[in-house]
């Protein structure tokens, strides 16, 4: 995702340089677009971002690991309740 992003603005850099060069005809209305866009982004360095980014992906990483934890431990309390009920010792 973060390549993909990456790869975006990058695209978006190149063609405002373009225009600064005088290599492409501006386009006003895609201007005042990139700008809408760019003024909704907060102003944060890129190793604020990555921080920010790792420590979700982290989250969202760690509630994966606890979901497939939980399913096993209900798994196995299932195993061992079937395997010492009252029907199966008779």
């Amino acid at each position: 995702i973060r390549d993909r992003y990456q790869r975006r603005v990058h695209g978006a850099h190149s063609y405002v340089a373009k225009i600064l060069q005088g290599e492409v005809k501006e386009d006003k209305s895609l201007g005042r677009a990139l700008m809408s866009v760019i003024s909704q982004v907060p102003p944060v360095t890129p190793a604020i971002f990555e921080r920010a980014f790792n420590d979700s992906l982290q989250d969202m990483l760690m509630v994966s690991y606890l979901s497939k934890l939980v399913k096993a431990q209900l798994a196995l309390s299932e195993k061992l309740h079937h395997s010492f009920s009252p029907n199966f010792l008779v």
